[in-house]
């Protein structure tokens, strides 16, 4: 552990812990936007900020960029200009290096979202099963009802269910 000098204000209560373990950071990608659906080149400073530009970059920022306070991350009150500064000036020094790579593979994820799946052949051949009570005159349930009305309700369906495959038995 590591304590502040005497002449730190809260020098008694706070101190620092080197971690046993290093942190590491999670990517949801659905927190990125989808960049193949920007139509944009986002890296140049020619396209027009927008809500979902913003934001894009605020995340690269927050995820890849060095800061102590929001007032690092913006530029001019925006995510995007700073972002762009950055990735045109020197991607080198003011993002963590392999930025690059790892913003391509969260693209190559969302992408993959894209590309419609194909059934597999059971599938196909599969039909939906169709039971007793999926005849139009089923009784519908109110999802406010209480327990007991459900109660009551769910056993008046199964006591129409057993009278059915009873009449049918006896025809």
């Amino acid at each position: 552990m590591y304590y502040f000098l005497v002449e730190h204000p809260n020098h008694k209560q706070l101190c620092v812990c080197k971690r046993d373990i290093p942190l590491i950071a999670k990517f949801r990608t659905y927190d990125f936007g989808d960049a193949g659906k920007f139509k944009v080149d986002i890296t140049n400073g020619k396209c027009k900020p927008n809500s979902e530009l913003e934001n894009h970059a605020k995340m690269i920022l927050l995820h890849f960029m060095s800061y102590r306070s929001i007032d690092d991350l913006l530029l001019s009150g925006s995510f995007l200009k700073r972002f762009q500064k950055i990735w045109n000036r020197n991607r080198k020094k003011g993002l963590h290096p392999d930025t690059e790579t790892i913003l391509q593979r969260i693209q190559d994820t969302r992408n993959n979202y894209r590309v419609p799946f194909k059934e597999d052949e059971l599938e196909k051949e599969t039909k939906k099963f169709k039971g007793m009570n999926d005849d139009n005159d089923s009784i519908e349930e109110d999802p406010e009802e209480d327990e007991e009305n459900s109660e009551m309700i769910n056993m008046e369906i199964l006591l129409k269910n057993l009278s059915q495959v009873h009449s049918n038995e006896n025809e």
